[in-house]
């Protein structure tokens, strides 16, 4: 596993790791020269990024490898948390959150390698696609809660770009997870964890590895169920209104920001323990035009006064705890399973075959019901004349008579492979036909029915200024769904041996074909995609499908003995978007066996997704007066307009240049450090134009003016616009030591810096290196030992400083803080035959992660809001 160093500025917190380096690199003196080792034995490997058997796993590419023992130290309880500790995945910019309450794609995890979303980051299952996540958005990913942790044996990333080799969506890399393909007997292992800073979220793990070979057959099957409980919002330091109001003033934020600022505060306007707020001419202040209580404020409401969403607010009754209803981590429950057979036909020939599923349940809590309307005296009989003697107001609270909002969402996913791999005429084969499919299934309740609350307030038997009734509530209750699928069949093939012999080693060539077809499915039920339904995004239903192959060649040629080239083309077709034709070319010359050089250009280019092309949604959305083709504001709607966003068929792929350059240096044996230096360009970008930005203007088109009965309508879609460069170095540090009858010490470090992150829009180019999401450095290292049944390991995770989102008084920049959490493990295999007593502690110190003005929790890194977890495994082999 990886681990990392600060470059930029010395760092209290890091003074354990630059010692740690220091040392490692004094113990190259120490260490006798590798000239006198005796060759090791050569052997070919499979190497991620490649189609051609290797001997060395360090080839023209950068790769990093997770092995096993490395996923077992890490004490993270699902795959998602596993590449959290990625240093390449900067999930501060662009990382898909199963705990994003709100997002489109509630309930799926991704990975984004530097930090260009994960839709650019390919991923893998024994290097096969995986089907993405059912429910589809402009980005279509891999829901990485779908894999099973135990069944990993290791993890590769590809980091320079991949496109060439596996297919058009690898602009930024490649993730491949191996699992286990045999093993003889059977593995029980039992985890559970906690919070130990907050005594919650209570996690178990039960995994059930078990294998067997009769005669040719061999069989290998793999059980895992976890289960999670729920964590709000409110439960966190952070979580409250006044926690974050307190460490926004801490940070240098003065108390005019703290809702002009937008994110800093969850309130709403109250609930119904008090009779909500009203926007009128307040009779109690000089007839101002102004939020302002609409009598009593009880208690968990307080008042308050200032400014609240852009307009002045007198008095006005807001609950500073409405977070209480905001889920943080959902309530989990999942079951995944593998299994694996291969028959040995032959001596030369075998057919194998994979079988997997995983069934995900969460569960999220959500804010009751919220409505702020229009009202007035010629249409609400019960309109409180005395509150708002103008005779019209704005009012809005939280409607919690009719209960939390619950958002439960289920995942199911399916991949079946069956194949035939073999050796004819000394060409390596391999056939392959496979379906995957992910099927996301939405469900929600106490929402409102839309038409049954205007004609109850119409016809005044619903009085929205008071608590409704039961009879209210009985009426105005119902559901809302969402169903999505997305599926793929694919038939491949792959072929490779030696076709030439030159002086220096033999000539290895690669050939691989594949054929797909893919579709989509998504959409919100009928009354919801109608607008019957209160607080629902409706999104246009989606099906569509299409059909792409790809045939690419890889080479392998020694043009000399210290030299290795890699060189590979792919042809890529999509119906109904076209072809493209990718190279890859890779060098890595080793002048000696303690150092080395290598290097790699390549180009890319991703087929928009058919939620891109085909998807799209209608929802309101602020259209501010600065804009010049913003309606003016109504008095029913204010700023609100309704944009209907669509997908565009005419879309055009993404294109990408990739290049990376680096070295490989071995003064001593068992001590080594890699540098490498990348660059990745992104150009045709698939943009979604933005509403509130002026420079978007020519993307709208406008459907309709505003009415009483509705807002302003626009329309828009997805375009090809702009362009991305993300530039950087990635630095690794590999160190083992003999200590005799001491055991074994080792020390990892990665680093990786990202010095340059420039978008590039309408002529206009934006710096977000060192920006919100993007800090510029990010490390961990692993310092472990080992002897006899004891295993002992320390990591370090240390993630750069970045600006805030949202600046200070007269602009001022505040500063995001950089943070170091420290990770602890220790294992004893002394207990009994084949048992093994683990534990350890994340976040050894109980740091509390920095504050972000934006964050739900005053931070972004909700990855860390447990703070201090402990946990246990005992795992036994029988």
């Amino acid at each position: 596993m990886e681990i990392h160093t600060r470059v930029p500025r010395p760092d209290f917190k890091l003074l354990t790791l630059a010692s740690l380096i220091t040392t490692a690199l004094g113990a190259y003196a120490q260490t006798p020269s590798r000239d006198n080792d005796k060759p090791a034995p050569i052997q070919r490997v499979e190497v991620t990024g490649s189609n051609i058997k290797r001997i060395s796993t360090e080839g023209p590419s950068p790769i990093q490898v997770i092995t096993r023992a490395d996923i077992e130290q890490s004490g993270v309880v699902s795959v998602a948390e596993l590449l959290d500790t990625v240093v390449a995945n900067n999930n501060a910019g662009g990382q898909y959150r199963t705990n994003n309450t709100n997002n489109a794609v509630v309930g799926g995890a991704g990975i984004s390698l530097r930090g260009l979303g994960p839709n650019s980051t390919l991923v893998l299952l024994n290097g096969r696609r995986m089907a993405p996540y059912g429910f589809s958005e402009q980005a279509s990913f891999v829901d990485l809660n779908s894999i099973p942790l135990s069944a990993i044996e290791r993890v590769e990333i590809v980091k320079d770009g991949a496109s060439a080799i596996y297919g058009s969506d690898a602009l930024a890399g490649v993730v491949n997870f191996i699992l286990r393909k045999e093993y003889t007997g059977a593995d029980l292992r039992v985890s559970a964890g906690r919070s130990q800073s907050y005594g919650d979220n209570d996690n178990q793990t039960v995994s059930l590895t078990a294998g067997s070979s009769v005669g040719r057959l061999k069989l290998l099957g793999i059980l895992e169920a976890y289960n999670a409980s729920a964590v709000q919002v409110s439960d966190r330091k952070g979580g409250k209104e006044g926690e974050r109001t307190a460490a926004a003033l801490a940070a240098g934020y003065t108390n005019a920001y703290l809702y002009e600022g937008a994110g800093i505060g969850s309130s709403f306007p109250s609930t119904s323990s008090s009779n909500g707020n009203l926007y009128s001419n307040n009779p109690a202040n000089g007839g101002k035009q102004e939020y302002y209580a609409a009598g009593a404020c009880n208690p968990p409401n307080v008042l308050y006064s200032g400014t609240f969403n852009g307009y002045a607010a007198t008095k006005m009754c807001i609950d500073p705890v409405v977070d209480r209803y905001n889920t943080l981590d959902p309530k989990t429950r999942k079951l995944s399973g593998i299994g694996r057979a291969t028959y040995e036909i032959s001596p030369t020939l075998s057919a194998f075959g994979e079988l997997s599923y995983s069934g995900i349940e969460q569960t999220y809590d959500f804010w009751p019901v919220f409505k702020n309307e229009y009202y007035d005296t010629s249409t609400t009989p019960n309109f409180p004349l005395a509150l708002a003697p103008a005779g019209w107001a704005y009012y809005g609270r939280l409607y919690d008579e009719l209960g939390k909002k619950l958002r439960d969402v289920t995942s199911r996913s399916t991949r079946a492979v069956a194949g035939l791999k073999g050796e004819l005429a000394n060409w390596d084969w391999e056939i392959g036909l496979m379906h995957a499919q992910t099927r996301t299934d939405f469900l929600g309740t106490n929402f409102i029915k839309v038409p049954t609350w205007n004609s109850g307030i119409a016809d005044g038997s619903i009085n929205p200024f008071k608590p409704l009734t039961a009879a209210n509530i009985a009426a105005l209750k119902t559901i809302t769904t969402r169903n999505g699928k997305n599926s793929f069949t694919q038939l491949d093939g792959t072929a490779s041996s030696q076709v030439g012999q030159l002086d220096a080693g033999p000539v290895m060539l690669a050939l691989g074909a594949n054929v797909r077809n893919e579709s989509v499915s998504d959409g919100i039920d009928a009354a919801s995609n109608a607008g019957l339904v209160e607080n629902v995004a409706r999104r246009l239903p989606i099906s569509a499908s299409r059909q792409s192959d790809a045939i690419y060649a890889e080479l392998s040629v020694p043009f000399i003995k210290t030299i290795e080239t890699q060189l590979a083309l792919r042809r890529d077709h999509f119906s109904g978007v076209g072809s493209s034709v990718n190279p890859k070319l890779a060098i890595k010359w080793t002048p000696s066996t303690a150092f080395a050089l290598r290097g790699s250009y390549s180009t890319g280019f991703r087929a928009p997704s058919l939620a891109e092309m085909n998807g799209g949604s209608r929802a309101p959305a602020n259209c501010p007066t600065t804009n010049p083709f913003c309606p003016a504001p109504n008095q029913v709607w204010g700023t609100e307009v309704m944009v209907t966003f669509g997908g565009n068929p005419d879309l055009k792929p993404e294109k990408s240049s990739s290049t990376s350059v680096g070295m490989l240096w071995e003064p001593v044996k068992n001590h080594s450090i890699g540098i490498d230096i990348w660059s990745i360009e992104r150009t045709n970008q698939v943009y979604a134009p933005d509403i509130s930005n002026p420079a978007d203007s020519a993307f709208f088109t406008k459907l309709s003016d505003a009415t009483n009965a509705a807002n302003a309508a626009f329309q828009a879609k997805y375009v090809n616009l702009g362009k991305t460069l993300v530039q950087g170095v990635d630095i690794g540090l590999q160190n083992h030591w003999s200590l005799g009858e001491m055991g074994k010490l080792k020390f990892a470090l990665n680093s990786s810096n990202m010095s340059k992150y420039d978008t590039e829009y309408l002529g206009v180019t934006t710096g977000k290196a060192g920006k919100y999401g993007y800090p510029k450095w990010r490390h961990r290292a692993d310092l472990g030992w080992a002897k006899a049944a004891w295993t002992t390991s320390l990591a370090a995770n240390y993630r750069g400083e970045f600006e805030q989102l949202y600046t200070g008084p007269n602009n001022m920049v505040i500063m995001v803080k950089s943070f170091t959490t420290y990770d602890l493990y220790t294992a004893y295999k002394g207990l009994g035959h084949g048992v093994t007593l683990s534990g350890g502690i994340l976040n050894l110190l109980g740091t509390a992660p920095p504050f972000d003005a934006a964050g739900r929790l005053g931070t972004l890194y909700e990855d860390n809001s447990n703070r201090r977890s402990i946990y246990v495994t005992l795992d036994y082999k029988f």
